[in-house]
């Protein structure tokens, strides 16, 4: 890497390291604050931190501190994060976990005053504050346990639950009942779990917690009481740190680094605060430290527990080796070092706290405390506070005398070899970058001249290539009638529309026009391919539209990056012989067959936590649309009839699931607006309906209808409801992922097509929720992404806004993203939704009750 050729070709030029100044000695240090008991009880150096707390130029001292509680025993232990002004406590805070390491960043770029927020990791959670004020929780993600180890336990549950069938149903009388796990089955489990802790696998703490057991009977009743749990691995922190997103300015947007006892390393983006880039080292994280910005180029160096040294970029994590600088001894242990960086003297120096006092320094902080910069505050282990400030015309750059008769502190270079520079091997294509990155900065004057050059020859080129149609009459506007025609193409295929505008950009009126429209007979067929234009008056123009039809409907045909047709064949599809998991039931109201499901790929996740899903394939969609000879495409009968579907979806019976259980109701697009017309009409027909997750919600369409067709939808759909014509969609708006859209389009099950009685059911429930939303008291989740063209952010923000309900949470996806709309199906936000969704249902049961 060039950071760290960069560091040994300086380390070669280097003196030896000098010991310039001791504590006491106060010839670069002027006495500034001395306090003999903070109330600080346990001093940390990873939970301290200099912070403008309030936004304005005062820092001030935030410290997160831990005590002994003897008077509680469900919480002997007692956090607090404390904020200093002076020598003054501002303000403490109770926090319900450990500390392990404090930050501050600021979560956007252009809110003023520029008020930070200090996040605080404790266990597998980050928890935010902001001006004074508890702000959020983050939670990791649960880890996927090793193979070997799940196995082990799914071998235990099974044998945990069959002791359970036989106790409960007493099968044999004269056999001691004791409800416990066979002890050989326990021990053979023991000890292969052993065996993967030898061959270096990090086990779950569950694992952990069996083997710490002394005795059989322990074990046997730890395995009969936590088997027949799931398996789930919760990652502890073990370090933070801060990296600018796309600046390296001091107050620049800044994003959470996550470092984890289990070797996973994650960067979180706020102000969502998502999991957008994740690594897996091979060992436990000690520490970090973060270079350059997210979006311009960034290096992590990362320590592991075993010694390891890391660096990661945004495509890269690589295990580094170098040359040995230097090493400087103490005859003390070292309690904590804090770098000393001052920019106007240009100098970096260290801090080093020794062991040897009687009461040593556990804490160091070095910048701007109160309104002096270059502060040094140094926190002892009895809570004692000492603060020195940086005298201002000291020169950092010749070392004081410093008296080592002593011999205190010696360097250590006898075994040192000779600090020499290795080239580290890059790949070729790196080489490549870095060598065109020097050539820039050595000729940038020759190539922004060239650059220049070539855009005055492209400018010349166009101009007289505009001369030469202008004087041929070849340019695409005609000279005698002025006309100026726009085409656009939508719908996702087999059926395209194809929108029409002429525009008369003359100083006459424009005679009455035929306008022909072509396409390859043997790919296409144009339903009107003549288009009559009628006279227009200068500077007006006409629509007009008619519709393109693929001659084999089982492919579409769209462009590829080279501009070449491609086909994209429909996978094939029988409803005969299809295999998926599922089953089907008859609607109470007519007999229609509907298909439904407990689980499908994207709901696994969820029934992994624990949490039963029921989905369905709605009238005239998916296969039930497939299997029933009766059924229109994009044809639903009517939103109340969706609606008796779902009640009747929901008491179907599922072995060992009662009704009681907490229930929520769930749509995406379309679908979300359904969640929120079900709740709204028939909320009180389910037994615990305990809140409504509505995500992109088809509450302001991307490309709203045109008055007139409004209206005819709106008239017209009661006595013509099931005909149908293309819905029209973006399909690039599906998802961000080119790989996504193919899919889309290869599905046998998507028709493209929507009824006149949906559309007008859709008009009336965005009326009747929009008029209704002060009197939904439900809670409510709701995500959008504010790239989103087919449903627009600002029509879910605004209904959002008028909803009654006082639990509700509403989160936007930034543009920059670039997400599509299917936020469930992004592969960069995906994790962290069904996190965040996962967490908001456990946190709304009463019960913790788990399948």
């Amino acid at each position: 890497m060039p950071h760290l050729a960069t560091k040994f070709e300086v380390c070669k030029k280097r003196a030896q390291p000098i010991v310039m100044e001791e504590y006491g000695d106060d010839k670069l240090w002027l006495p500034g604050l001395q306090i003999e008991s903070t109330g600080i009880l346990t001093p940390l150096n990873s939970c301290m931190a200099l912070v403008c707390i309030d936004g304005s130029s005062e820092c001030n001292l935030v410290v997160a501190d831990t005590c002994n509680n003897l008077s509680d025993t469900r919480h002997p232990i007692q956090t607090s994060l404390k904020t200093f002004r002076g020598h003054h406590l501002l303000n403490e805070h109770k926090v319900p976990a450990i500390p392990v390491s404090l930050i501050h960043f600021y979560p956007d770029a252009e809110t003023t005053p520029r008020i930070p927020v200090i996040a605080l990791g404790s266990g597998a959670d980050v928890y935010m504050y902001h001006a004074h004020t508890p702000f959020q929780r983050f939670t990791l993600p649960f880890i996927r346990p090793n193979s070997e180890e799940y196995e082990i336990w799914q071998d235990l549950s099974t044998a945990a639950e069959s002791v359970l069938v036989s106790v409960a149903e007493f099968l044999n009388p004269g056999k001691e009942a004791g409800g416990f796990v066979d002890e050989a089955i326990v021990e053979y489990s023991c000890s292969r779990l052993n065996d993967l802790r030898a061959s270096g696998v990090q086990l779950a703490q569950r694992s952990l917690d069996l083997l710490s057991f002394a005795s059989a009977r322990e074990r046997q009743q730890f395995v009969s009481d936590e088997a027949t749990s799931p398996l789930l691995t919760q990652a502890e922190i073990s370090c933070m740190g801060v990296l600018n997103r796309n600046s390296e300015s001091y107050d620049a947007q800044g994003m959470i680094v996550i470092g984890t006892e289990e070797g996973m390393l994650y960067i979180v983006s706020p102000p969502g605060y998502s999991i957008i880039e994740t690594f897996k080292l091979h060992h436990a994280i000690s520490q970090i430290s973060i270079l350059g910005s997210y979006e311009r180029g960034f290096a992590i160096a990362v320590i592991c527990r075993d010694g390891g040294f890391y660096i990661i970029s945004r495509y890269s994590s690589r295990y580094f080796k170098g040359t040995f600088d230097f090493k400087l001894r103490f005859q003390s242990p070292i309690t904590c070092i804090q770098e000393l960086r001052d920019h106007e003297k240009g100098f970096t120096g260290f801090a080093v706290a020794l062991s040897n006092r009687e009461n040593p320094i556990y804490a160091l902080r070095f910048g701007k405390f109160g309104r002096d910069g270059g502060s040094l505050v140094m926190i002892g282990s009895q809570g004692e506070l000492d603060i020195r400030i940086l005298r201002r015309h000291c020169d950092l750059n010749t070392a004081p005398e410093v008296n080592q008769s002593q011999n205190r502190h010696s360097f250590d270079g006898s075994n040192t070899p000779e600090p020499v520079e290795q080239p580290l091997p890059i790949a070729r294509k790196t080489r490549l970058y870095l060598e065109t990155i020097k050539n820039e900065r050595e000729n940038a004057k020759a190539i922004y001249e060239n650059l220049q050059h070539d855009l005055m020859r492209l400018r010349l080129l166009a101009a007289k290539t505009s001369f030469s149609l202008n004087q041929n009459n070849a340019n695409p506007v005609s000279q005698k009638t002025m006309l100026k025609v726009d085409c656009h193409i939508k719908g996702m295929g087999p059926t395209w529309r194809i929108y029409v505008t002429v525009t008369n950009t003359g100083d006459g009126d424009s005679p009455p026009t035929l306008l022909m429209i072509t396409a390859d007979p043997e790919l296409y067929r144009i339903e009107y391919g003549g288009i009559e234009i009628p006279p227009l008056s200068p500077r007006h123009s006409t629509n007009r539209s008619t519709f393109l039809h693929a001659r084999d409907d089982s492919s579409l045909v769209c462009s590829s990056e080279n501009g070449v047709a491609e086909s994209i064949a429909k996978d094939a599809f029988d409803i005969a012989t299809d295999k998926a998991p599922g089953a089907y039931f008859e609607s109470s109201t007519d007999g229609h067959k509907i298909y439904y499901r407990i689980w499908k790929s994207y709901f696994q996740k969820y029934t992994q936590a624990g949490i039963l899903v029921r989905s369905m394939d709605w009238r005239g969609h998916g296969r039930t649309l497939k299997s029933n000879k009766d059924g229109v495409p994009g044809y639903c009968g009517s939103f109340l009839q969706v609606h008796l579907d779902m009640l009747q979806l929901y008491n179907i019976d599922v072995e060992g699931v009662p009704k009681s259980l907490p229930t929520f109701a769930y749509g995406q697009s379309m679908g979300g607006l359904l969640a929120l017309l079900f709740a709204k009409n028939h909320g009180s027909k389910i037994q615990n309906l305990s809140g409504v997750i509505s995500q992109s919600p088809a509450i302001k369409a991307g490309a709203p209808p045109s008055a007139p067709v409004l209206w005819a939808v709106r008239s017209l759909g009661s006595f013509v409801p099931k005909v149908t014509q293309p819905n029209e969609l973006d399909i690039m708006g599906i998802n961000s992922s080119e790989d996504r859209i193919v899919e889309y389009l290869k599905d046998p099950l998507n028709h493209g097509l929507i009824s006149v009685q949906l559309a007008k059911d859709m008009f009336d429930g965005i009326d009747e929720i929009t008029a209704a939303a002060g009197d939904f008291k439900f809670p409510l989740i709701m995500y959008h992404n504010q790239s989103d063209r087919l449903t627009i952010a600002t029509g879910s923000s605004e209904l959002f806004s008028k909803i009654g309900s006082s639990d509700k949470k509403y989160f936007e996806f930034a543009a920059d993203l670039k997400l599509g709309h299917e936020l469930h199906n992004e592969s960069t936000v995906q994790q962290s939704i069904i996190s965040d969704y996962t967490t908001w249902i456990f946190e709304r049961c009463s019960t913790a009750s788990k399948l």
